[in-house]
């Protein structure tokens, strides 16, 4: 992050500083143009924001650009962040983000888990599906509630693979 990085959020507040900013993030994706999102998310190649909404604004924008942000969101203390930032990770289908959503399958918040095994099966990368996203859904009644949705992401990604589903088995 950079040293002068923002993190606010007030909206349960009639004065919300924050308003104007958070709107203008949220906005982002909707002008498509990641050149502008990487103007407004970076400085000097560093986020500038330590925020969800910019994490959504990444993440939406679907961009190889802002894969620091991504990073940086990924690694977040807010279990939001993280989880957009898992979202972000596996939307731009980038392979080198899978040792981060790996780290991820073993976050304390679930929803945080399930985001990154989604992004696993986007990226389509066969190195991390057996093994280590099963042994991320086993553990847990949460994550055991999403087996079917998980099942499905992992089938995908090892059919981008080239392997067979029936080959990676648990």
């Amino acid at each position: 992050l950079h040293d002068g990085a923002v993190r606010g959020d007030d909206p349960g507040s009639p004065q919300d500083p924050w308003l104007e900013l958070r709107l203008g993030l949220l906005s982002l994706p909707g002008l498509g143009d990641a050149q502008v999102a990487e103007r407004v998310l970076l400085l000097e190649g560093q986020p500038r924001f330590d925020w969800w909404a910019a994490s959504y604004a990444a993440a939406r924008v679907r961009s190889a650009r802002l894969l620091p942000v991504l990073l940086a969101s990924a690694r977040s203390s807010d279990p939001f962040c993280r989880a957009l930032g898992a979202s972000g990770l596996g939307a731009t289908g980038l392979p080198g983000a899978t040792p981060t959503l790996l780290a991820l399958l073993a976050d304390a918040d679930e929803m945080v888990v399930v985001h990154a095994l989604r992004a696993l099966g986007q990226t389509g990368d066969a190195s991390a599906v057996p093994s280590r996203i099963f042994a991320a859904i086993l553990p847990s009644p949460f994550t055991r509630k999403y087996t079917l949705i998980i099942k499905e992401v992992v089938d995908y990604a090892i059919k981008r693979a080239g392997a067979s589903p029936a080959a990676a088995g648990p």
